[in-house]
């Protein structure tokens, strides 16, 4: 945050904030469909719920059973997402308990078929925040300095 941004008017904040983002935004068809519609809707998204996020290598972004406040697009460097898998737990097994359920997490990588996934640059993270309320299965971590467009939902 730079304080002499806080000096400036709203309405020039809110060019400040759509000139930054829209282009990002507007990568993804679902953001472009909505502007579409109400072009007015670039700005109000951008200067309400856009922000940039630095990132350090090895930093996780976001964890299993975190909930899901927010979508993502990689503006630079590279992310890895591997996911968990949660199943209910066998009457002998140990438990924790996560929410009102009780499940054991299994690391895919016990299992020899561990799933992971590289994301680059302009790759969207977590767009299923949009439409639901939602829990993260799996882990994202930073390979490298990562730079994040996030849009709060």
């Amino acid at each position: 945050d730079v304080p002499s941004l806080s000096l400036l008017p709203t309405t020039l904040k809110h060019e400040l904030s759509c000139s930054i983002f829209a282009r990002v935004m507007l990568r993804h068809s679902v953001f472009y469909t909505w502007c579409i519609v109400d072009d007015a809707m670039v700005e109000d998204i951008t200067s309400r719920t856009a922000d940039l996020e630095a990132y350090s290598k090895h930093d996780d972004i976001f964890v299993p059973v975190m909930e899901a406040k927010k979508t993502y697009c990689v503006r630079n460097g590279s992310l890895s997402y591997c996911r968990d898998v949660l199943i209910a737990p066998g009457p002998s097994e140990s438990t924790a308990v996560l929410g009102c359920q009780s499940v054991r997490r299994i690391s895919l990588a016990k299992r020899q078929d561990r799933v992971e996934v590289t994301l680059g640059p302009n790759s969207w993270v977590s767009m299923v925040a949009l439409w639901c309320d939602w829990t993260y299965l799996g882990t994202l971590q930073a390979l490298d300095t990562v730079e994040l467009v996030s849009f709060n939902v």
